[in-house]
């Protein structure tokens, strides 16, 4: 198969602990969406700026109550839902047509990182097989040698439920 140059990005803005709106912290990951004209108090939308889709994540704990504030901040407690809700951003959005630009501050960076290891663990699933995300999610984190990348079985699962993407 050949390889398709990409024609558009999708962009994931993860801000830094306690970064957001809500604070008025103007980290860098805050700054680049506003520059591209991007609502950084948008809930869950995906913005559309030519070939250019990105979506902007609040940093760990400025959602919920003041004790889930606290107590996300310090245990970073949402880590799965953080990282299945840009991952699904990414299935969502995605086409073979798409490069992916990450960028994550603080501990959003590691969600970035985990992000980027359940693409190179299961692929890009197709946005048909969304009720996955949760599956993936557990596979990468799993232990077990069956559930590597390179594993017979982790290639199959990619195989069935993945676009085909040349890497």
């Amino acid at each position: 198969m050949a390889a398709i140059k990409p024609k558009f990005k999708l962009v994931v803005l993860c801000d830094g602990t306690w970064c957001g709106p809500e604070t008025s912290t103007e980290s860098n990951i805050h700054r680049f969406p506003k520059m591209m004209g991007i609502d950084t108090n948008a809930q869950s939308a995906a913005h559309e700026l030519g070939s250019l889709k990105a979506r902007y994540f609040k940093g760990v704990g400025l959602r919920g109550s003041f004790m889930s504030y606290l107590w996300d901040s310090a245990f970073a407690s949402d880590r799965e839902k953080d990282c299945n809700e840009v991952y699904e951003f990414i299935t969502q959005n995605f086409t073979p047509e798409h490069e992916i630009w990450m960028f994550g501050l603080s501990r959003e960076a590691h969600t970035v990182s985990s992000v980027a290891g359940m693409i190179n663990n299961c692929g890009i699933i197709r946005s048909d097989k969304a009720k996955l995300t949760e599956q993936i999610y557990k596979l990468c984190r799993s232990p077990y040698p069956v559930n590597e990348p390179n594993s017979p079985e982790t290639e199959q699962f990619r195989s069935k439920v993945s676009h085909p993407v040349e890497t």
